[in-house]
């Protein structure tokens, strides 16, 4: 016993800070505290955005979880999602918006976000998150709607001259002191007679469709600027609970858990995608 304790005391000398309880585990995916979770992280993550639009809970793909001291838990959560027809300049829930129909050229995606909860506390801090999104490719999408609007390039001469017409249009009508210049285009679709409807896009990573040439990687671990990847940050006090440290923040698990079920095939374009794009779909 006295070997014990003398062991114990030298790992907390050599150390220095308490060891996070339990470590990393699988969660389920249809767990009420992780559903929970999903749902808070997708709603900051939306209230971080400054355009674009609002992104809706498809499926909570991927649950990890790890205790933070007596009553914290840390959730590493992968979130299916799809975009809405609410822009995020809104400010509305994504519970509150319609996601987009195959027939509206539809974006989805995936979102991985490292959320902490303590409800005792009533703590809710999203660390950090990644989504990365990309649209329907227009080929699936003729398929089975021939006049549905596709994705067409900023640089077409049918979308400068649209832009401008509109925007000239808007200034002489507006009543407005002040005229209004475009700053950017981000996002331009064509119907079956070629009428572009210019939408803003999120500042989220827009990759090629399914299919398309695709240069940047999937989910990189080192965000621009940021910490490289398993360096330990020195303990901060925690904001909010005195007393306690914030919890470490470690990188985002690869494995799927378990809990986490392929869901039974939808009829939606949106839920073959996910099953078939290789970017998204879970992994064996």
């Amino acid at each position: 016993m006295k070997t014990c304790v003398l062991f114990l005391l030298v790992l907390g000398s050599v150390y220095g800070a308490p060891v996070e309880q339990g470590g990393l585990q699988p969660g389920s995916c249809e767990d009420a505290s992780a559903v929970n979770a999903a749902h808070l992280a997708l709603s900051k993550i939306n209230l971080d955005r400054s355009d674009g639009y609002v992104f809706s809970l498809h499926r909570l793909s991927n649950v990890n979880l790890g205790k933070h001291g007596e009553t914290g838990v840390v959730f590493y959560l992968t979130l299916d999602v799809v975009e809405t027809n609410c822009s995020v300049l809104s400010r509305k829930d994504w519970k509150e918006c319609e996601a987009r129909r195959d027939a509206e050229m539809p974006v989805y995606g995936q979102c991985k976000a490292t959320i902490y909860i303590n409800k005792p506390h009533r703590v809710v801090r999203l660390y950090k998150y990644n989504c990365v999104v990309r649209p329907v490719p227009a080929a699936r999408l003729n398929a089975i709607c021939p006049d549905c609007p596709t994705f067409i390039g900023f640089d077409s001469e049918i979308v400068q001259n649209t832009v401008s017409q509109s925007l000239e249009k808007f200034n002489n009508e507006s009543g407005l002191n002040n005229n209004f210049a475009l700053l950017k285009i981000l996002r331009a679709t064509a119907g079956h007679e070629s009428e572009p409807h210019n939408e803003p896009e999120g500042m989220v990573r827009m990759l090629a469709a399914m299919g398309q040439p695709m240069t940047l990687p999937s989910f990189p671990d080192i965000p621009a600027g940021g910490p490289e990847v398993g360096v330990t940050l020195p303990l901060k006090p925690d904001p909010q609970i005195p007393g306690v440290t914030e919890p470490t923040i470690l990188a985002y698990p690869t494995s799927v858990s378990a809990e986490c079920p392929i869901p039974a095939g939808g009829r939606s374009l949106v839920d073959t995608l996910f099953r078939e794009d290789p970017l998204f779909k879970p992994a064996a």
